[in-house]
């Protein structure tokens, strides 16, 4: 039988996780609940179950600080449902959607629940431990700066960390995304929609959503022809834009010609994009 831990130290919440469990998942153990940092180190390390959902703000600390100290010490990570709240913790969030680990968001609600604790049981099965995922989410909480490195969910269930430096652009294709890297020549297909992607990283990084299929690193754009429609990245690749795209390249190029920038290099990049802007006026 598989068994499940509740980490959570408020009492409303903890009653509807138990309720809703008991309901689904009567085949699931409840093998304890903890509500500080201290509890959940210990029950997790002396039960060692097979799924924990986990409050990201506790008692004494963070979730974060319970997987830090289980890692250290060597124990096994169960599959991991985390729980936070809009507003709370942002950065913690953010850290989530980098590591593509799932979380849910309070209130509370069945379908949520179901749906992380059956993809939580499907990765039981295919012995899916989400260790470097985790690993990378704890450096980057160690560090507090923005995150270099985005997990990207393959077609085949496989995940895989990448650099966020190495992707040139994002392509639409239906259901899932093709990611393009400099250093591959087949693009990864991910088993998620490009929103995903766009809400992710636009907050700390420059893509643009040149078409609506299309999400571009900016720092591959070494030409932007708005008459003919179309970037041309450092790689040779011709991608259409948009009219809303346009503007959007129109914007970014006047922004960052007369703001601060942090290069030379930088400047000469974006006045060259800005000049053949001006040509494809003409």
């Amino acid at each position: 039988m598989k068994t499940v831990v509740i980490v959570e130290d408020t009492i409303d919440n903890l009653e509807v996780i138990r309720y809703f469990l008991k309901k689904d998942y009567p085949d699931l153990q409840l093998a304890g609940e903890a509500r500080s940092v201290d509890e959940a180190y210990a029950l997790l390390a002396r039960r060692q179950p097979d799924i924990v959902l986990l409050d990201i703000q506790i008692m004494g600390g963070t979730s974060f600080d319970v997987l830090a100290r289980l890692d250290a010490a060597g124990h096994p990570l169960p599959q991991l449902i985390f729980i936070t709240a809009h507003g709370v913790l942002e950065n913690a969030t953010k850290a989530l959607r980098y590591t593509a680990l799932d979380f849910i968001t309070k209130p509370i609600n069945e379908i949520q629940l179901r749906s992380a604790i059956d993809t939580a049981m499907q990765r039981l099965e295919a012995h899916d431990t989400m260790l470097e995922e985790v690993r990378a989410m704890l450096e980057q909480q160690r560090h507090g700066d923005r995150f270099d490195r985005i997990a990207i969910r393959l077609t085949g269930g496989v995940r895989r960390l990448v650099s966020v430096q190495e992707i040139s652009y994002f392509q639409a294709d239906r259901e899932v995304t093709k990611v393009f890297l400099r250093s591959e020549k087949e693009p990864l297909t991910a088993a998620i929609n490009i929103g995903h992607f766009t809400r992710t990283l636009q907050e700390d990084y420059a893509f643009l959503l040149i078409h609506q299929s299309l999400l571009v690193n900016a720092a591959y754009i070494r030409e932007f022809n708005p008459r003919a429609s179309e970037v041309v990245l450092t790689t040779g690749q011709r991608l259409a834009t948009s009219q809303r795209g346009n503007m959007l390249m129109k914007n970014y190029v006047r922004e960052r010609e007369h703001g601060t920038l942090v290069s030379s290099g930088l400047r000469r990049h974006l006045r060259e994009l800005l000049n053949g802007w001006l040509r494809g006026r003409r």
